[in-house]
């Protein structure tokens, strides 16, 4: 046999291997399905994860989206506090290691009887706040009607001359603030005192006459844009944000008055693979994909991981009828930490759902296959139930 011969055999055995695949340039994906270990009385599917290399990959061809924040400047996000003991914070209030979202304390103001409760965090250097879009954190409040004020205040050494902005619209429990620098008002008599020439920060909680409260403080950062935003569609803004996670930007979804977005480049998907990292931040934050569905009334299909230190998932959908649970599992032997990322993936097709999982974005788990037909298509997002999650590499193959 030639050697021309051998190459069209070899040409041959390519191109049907292609084809088996269903094409290059559609994209395919392979797995190996998991161990069931078990069935709980409750219908809870125990799953193994198998170890490295025993599972393939999804080849994304062109036509697919793909969309990652690994790459945006780090400085486009800067984390003042996290609100820990050793942070540079001068206040009346105190640290509290009971009532926190990030790490192992939030700082805590009790106003009582309209007296002022301040705390000032001192920058090394003069701050300026001219390029910085928006200021943003997390307040927790025992009882939001005895509150009267709550204040932020970028200003000079004494607070002679400052930028303030009220917050309003604030709940009971835990609220997100976005604080519009541009829309913050001057007060002093300085000409020269401008948003380049920030020397402190300052948090002011005042209560009602005769009433009293406490607010905890958590996570507050600054950011110079709002671009990313333009990615997604979410009914409540406070939902989307982005942060620093392992000195990279993430996507950050926030439980605010929404729970979930949708990426505005590919609505209406019929079927498809889709898959992204997820990292819940607290035992509460529920988190994960949210897909077939419709951002404007969260109505649709969620695949989600439990909160840190548990090991469970859920795949649930919001209809007409309410909430439903279609199917929740655990993972034998791991625990979610919150220092690390995890990845989900989807397989839609038809009325077929197939959810897999994955420690490190190469080897995935099929943890199950569900039948349910009561959406065939609609736009693929993110949600979060309680709380905040970090979120990046997100994937679609239609």
């Amino acid at each position: 046999m030639t050697q021309k011969s051998n190459l069209s055999i070899v040409i041959i055995i390519v191109v049907a291997i292609v084809i088996a695949l269903g094409g290059l340039g559609s994209g395919y994906y392979l797995y190996n399905k998991a161990s069931k270990l078990q069935v709980n009385s409750d219908n809870t599917v125990i799953t193994e994860i198998q170890g490295t290399g025993a599972f393939g990959s999804v080849l994304f061809g062109k036509n697919n989206y793909e969309l990652s924040y690994s790459e945006t400047p780090t400085d486009t996000v800067e984390i003042i506090s996290l609100f820990e003991t050793d942070d540079k914070w001068e206040t009346t209030g105190y640290w509290d290691k009971r009532i926190y979202l990030q790490g192992e304390s939030s700082l805590a103001l009790n106003a009582e009887n309209r007296i002022p409760q301040t705390a000032t965090y001192t920058f090394e250097t003069e701050k300026n706040f001219n390029d910085i879009q928006y200021i943003r954190y997390f307040i927790n409040l025992s009882d939001y009607q005895a509150l009267e004020s709550h204040t932020i205040k970028l200003g000079d050494e004494n607070f002679a001359n400052y930028y303030s902005y009220s917050i309003t619209n604030v709940k009971t429990g835990w609220n997100t603030v976005k604080v519009p620098v541009n829309q913050m008002i001057k007060v002093g008599t300085s000409a020269e005192f401008d948003l380049s020439k920030i020397k402190k920060l300052q948090l002011e909680l005042i209560s009602r006459p005769q009433n009293s409260l406490v607010a905890n403080f958590d996570y507050l950062k600054i950011k110079k844009d709002d671009n990313f935003a333009n990615d997604w569609q979410t009914v409540d803004e406070l939902f989307t944000a982005q942060s620093k996670f392992n000195d990279k930007i993430v996507f950050e979804g926030v439980k605010a008055n929404g729970f979930t977005s949708t990426l505005a480049a590919v609505p209406g998907l019929k079927d498809f693979v889709y898959e992204a990292k997820v990292s819940p931040q607290t035992r509460n934050s529920s988190a994960g994909l949210f897909f077939r569905g419709s951002y404007k009334n969260s109505k649709g299909y969620y695949f989600v991981t439990g909160g840190v230190d548990s090991n469970t998932w859920y795949l649930k959908k919001y209809s007409d009828d309410g909430w439903e649970d279609l199917l929740k599992g655990e993972i034998s032997n791991f625990n979610y930490e919150v220092d690390k990322f995890y990845w989900l993936r989807v397989v839609a097709n038809g009325n077929e759902l197939k959810l897999l999982f994955s420690i490190n974005g190469e080897d995935f788990t099929e943890l199950a296959t569900v039948t349910d037909d009561t959406y065939l298509s609609g736009g693929v997002g993110v949600a979060v139930f309680n709380d905040y999650a970090y979120f990046n590499d997100f994937k679609v193959k239609k």
